[in-house]
C-alpha cells in the first residue's frame, strides 16, 4: 500500500495532482483500514498524506511540495525488515 501511496506521487507535479487525487484518497482509506492494529503509531505517517491530499483538494501549491516531500521521507510505521 505504502508503495502505491509513493509511486502516485513521487514524481508528481502541482498541475497534475488532482488527476492523481481519487486514487490518492483510496490508498489512503485503505492505510487506514489495514493499519488499526498499530494504533497510535501510524498517525504521525498518515498526517503527512492526508495534509497532502487537503493540499490537492483545495488547489492550495504553497503547501504542495513540502507535504509531498514530507509524506515520501517518512519512516514507515510497521514493522519490516531493517528498521523499527
Amino acid at each position: 500500500m505504502a508503495a502505491e501511496l509513493r509511486s502516485a506521487v513521487q514524481h508528481l507535479a502541482v498541475e497534475d495532482a488532482a488527476d492523481q487525487l481519487p486514487k490518492l484518497s483510496r490508498d489512503i482509506d485503505s492505510v487506514q483500514l489495514l493499519a488499526g492494529a498499530y494504533g497510535d503509531a501510524v498517525a504521525p505517517w498518515l498526517e503527512n498524506w492526508q495534509e497532502l491530499q487537503r493540499a490537492i483538494e483545495h488547489d492550495d501549491r504553497s503547501v504542495f511540495e513540502y507535504f509531498r516531500r514530507q509524506a515520501l521521507a517518512a519512516e514507515p510505521f510497521w514493522l519490516h525488515s531493517g528498521k523499527r
